[in-house]
């Protein structure tokens, strides 16, 4: 049984800056597919976040792990998975928040929303994933997947990893994922993989939230510019998403071409 493919979407597939899946990544993707090979999303948005991003549909993918693993999604839309915070943690963290003078989001099903009025932290960032700056609400105790906290690049977050309920997942820009410390990724590629009957997985991402879903696959690749970190503990480091490293991986590391 051939290998699973997980691919992380912003930096891995979407090239952040075009807010594009580049062509020949497009291309390799449907090539591995045609070739029996299962492909899937791993990604830090939730599911009904990435419905809206420019790489759900230029494929059809044939899973989802979303919410950096809070939510395990089949090719048919069906949920395998699908968890959340409770009001009371929503709470929680939002008063770090204020104390730190941070700024976060939530994400629910409907949309993302801010809690606090966004900052230049929060504005450098969302710009970054390619997501509009979202309205300000009060917190009314409706379904919360996941948050993100906003603070400056390089800040360790660690008020925030000290509370047991969630793990904090710092980006090599100014936020960082916060999420459940109940899941990861590798967590919900194993639900998957439990699901389909399958065993192994390559694993292809370029962030800290891509961190055990690498350390775990039976083959990891990270994009080129990935912090050292994730350098480091791959099998392999492609170019950077702009400059083919998605297809070139794929022709290397999977169809064995020369590149």
């Amino acid at each position: 049984m051939k290998p699973v493919l997980f691919f992380d979407v912003d930096g891995t597939l979407v090239d952040t800056k075009k807010n594009e899946v580049p062509k020949s990544a497009i291309d390799a993707i449907k090539h591995l597919q045609s070739l029996g090979y299962l492909c899937c999303v791993a990604t830090g948005r939730i599911y009904t976040n990435f419905q809206k991003n420019v790489a759900y549909n230029v494929l059809k993918w044939d899973g989802y792990v979303c919410g950096n693993g809070l939510q395990v999604v089949d090719g048919e839309g069906n949920y395998l998975l699908n968890d959340a915070y409770t009001p009371e943690l929503v709470n929680k963290i939002h008063e770090i928040v204020k104390e730190k003078k941070h700024t976060c989001c939530i994400f629910t099903d409907e949309a993302i929303q801010m809690l606090d009025k966004p900052n230049q932290d929060a504005i450098d960032a969302l710009a970054f994933l390619n997501e509009k700056v979202p309205e300000t609400i009060e917190y009314d105790n409706r379904v919360v997947r996941t948050m993100m906290i906003f603070a400056p690049t390089g800040y360790n977050y660690k008020i925030y990893d000290q509370q047991e309920e969630v793990t904090a997942i710092p980006s090599y820009v100014s936020y960082c994922d916060l999420v459940l410390s109940s899941v990861s990724k590798s967590k919900g590629i194993k639900v998957f993989l439990e699901n389909t009957g399958n065993h192994e997985y390559i694993a292809f991402g370029d962030s800290m939230n891509d961190y055990d879903m690498l350390e775990n696959a039976d083959v990891s690749i990270a994009m080129g510019q990935a912090p050292e970190q994730i350098k480091k503990l791959v099998d392999y480091v492609s170019d950077p998403v702009d400059q083919e490293g998605l297809a070139n991986a794929i022709k290397r590391w999977i169809l064995k071409e020369a590149i």
